[in-house]
């Protein structure tokens, strides 16, 4: 298995509809993105007679993302547009952590748009955060 970095191919989409594909590429305002992937609760089932912890998978985790980079909000695919007008909605998202083309595994799942944050300082960039919570469960697929 080669090893490379695959930073510079990832993409990360959102979309206003839940279910939808999402289409909003936004991977050339993103920065950081917080780990995302598929996690389970972990039930305890350790019985009195039982020598050692025991447990079993529970359900899905509802993981929370952070999204964050530059401030864009003259175009109309930029997150300070997207993102403004998603807050507070139920919609998709899509990652792609070594690209899109073909052969290559996503992540995928619908997710509420919980806030969008611009700030900045004197003299530097404007950035922005934006923060959604999975709701269901998170799905990976092969392109």
């Amino acid at each position: 298995m080669a090893k490379f970095n695959v930073g510079g191919n990832s993409e990360f989409r959102v979309s206003a509809a839940a279910g939808a594909t999402a289409t909003a590429n936004h991977s050339a305002f993103v920065d950081t993105l917080d780990p995302i992937g598929i996690e389970f609760m972990q039930l305890d089932v350790t019985a009195f007679t039982d020598t050692g912890e025991r447990v079993m998978p529970g359900i899905q985790v509802a993981q929370e993302i952070a999204v964050s980079g530059a401030f864009e909000g003259t175009t109309t695919t930029g997150p300070d547009v997207v993102y403004t007008t998603m807050v507070g909605t139920i919609g998709t998202f899509q990652y792609y952590p070594a690209g899109s083309s073909g052969g290559e595994r996503f992540y995928t799942g619908a997710c509420m748009f919980v806030s969008y944050k611009p700030s900045g300082e004197a003299k530097g960039r404007v950035n922005y955060e934006a923060r959604l919570k999975v709701d269901g469960t998170i799905t990976s697929a092969t392109v």
